[in-house]
């Protein structure tokens, strides 16, 4: 059950308990956000994208009924009377802006915590979907280096590519694979990985360049497929069954393969992290970066679900060049607005 407040504010005169009021638990698919001053349902639901495939506009009273299972059907009913029994009594409001009609959410609110969907969730099977997410940001990149810490670096990875929702944990990873794309630090790992080269060893600098290859190879494909919405067996049929063919490096061709595979499963689940507005300035980003033949070809406002398959095919792998190409020339990352 989640927090309850500790010290409730007096109630509002246009507060009503509901006849059986939900338990204040967080809703699988969900992550806790907590209210600020001048946060609004309306704000909160643009913010991250809450929706539902009917309206966009009914966002804010989508994002109500999925805290507290209480549809508003209009501003001036009793339903808002229950939503802000709920404010007071669950997410512990105690500011009133408009004369104390209605609970406005602000910082001293305690605990002060309301939850966001970031999965799809079909409530009561009627069809309708609200979803949302965090997002990503700005900014896509790979773990730092940590010469000091080869842990905290692993971790760093496993946070920002979610590997934890592919139940794999820092011991399934081999430091190795990691090492060799630059991913970690290999200043700490000398009595892991054995001896390495110095850096401006010609054959090490060569090693490391093949291995990021590799790696961001499957990385960019997994990215850009996952964030345009293509399934994970969709995307799994880029995953590599044999030991690609390396003349100069046989004994790491092994190697390869896992770094284009674990780059492959790190994309995609980047890729949904994705919200509907990451998405948008993601791929606008990626059009504006094709030549102006490219453009015609991939023509956004033709439905993706009608281009044959060459040429969805020729999509993925040309976005996906455009993401490895930047990230390795840009210090291993990628800003798309």
């Amino acid at each position: 059950m989640a927090a309850l407040p500790q010290k409730l504010a007096p109630p509002l005169a246009n507060e009503s308990m509901p006849d059986r009021p939900v338990r204040w638990e967080q809703p699988e698919g969900s992550f806790p956000y907590k209210v600020q001053n001048n946060d609004t349902w309306e704000n909160i639901a643009q913010k991250f994208q809450v929706k539902t495939d009917v309206s966009v506009k009914n966002g804010a009273r989508y994002l109500m009924f999925y805290n507290f299972f209480v549809v508003v059907s209009s501003l001036r009913s009793r339903e808002t009377n229950e939503v802000n029994w709920y404010l007071r009594n669950y997410v512990g409001c105690n500011v009133s802006e408009d004369g104390g009609k209605n609970w406005a959410f602000s910082n001293s609110a305690d605990p002060g915590t309301i939850f966001v969907p970031f999965k799809k969730f079909d409530f009561e099977g009627d069809g309708e979907i609200i979803y949302g997410s965090m997002g990503v940001g700005n900014e896509i990149s790979v773990p730092a280096y940590d010469d000091s810490n080869i842990l905290d670096s692993l971790s760093k990875a496993l946070d920002i590519y979610g590997l934890a929702e592919l139940t794999l944990g820092i011991g399934d990873i081999p430091i190795p694979v990691l090492a060799e794309a630059g991913l970690i630090a290999t200043g700490a790992l000398a009595g892991v990985v054995g001896p390495i080269l110095p850096a401006a060893g010609a054959y090490d600098e060569l090693l490391r360049s093949k291995s990021r290859d590799y790696f961001f190879e499957g990385f960019s494909i997994g990215l850009v497929m996952s964030a345009n919405g293509a399934s994970r067996n969709f995307i799994g049929k880029h995953e590599l069954h044999f030991n690609p063919l390396e003349p100069q490096f046989v004994e790491k061709s092994g190697t390869f393969k896992q770094l284009q595979n674990y780059g492959l499963q790190f994309g995609i689940q980047q890729g949904k992290k994705f919200n509907t507005v990451d998405k948008n300035n993601f791929f606008a980003y990626l059009h504006s970066q094709l030549t102006a033949q490219e453009q015609q070809r991939f023509n956004p406002r033709v439905p993706f679900r009608g281009w044959t398959d060459d040429t969805k095919k020729a999509f993925y792998d040309r976005l996906s060049s455009i993401v490895k190409r930047t990230m390795l020339q840009n210090d291993l990352k990628l800003k798309f607005r």
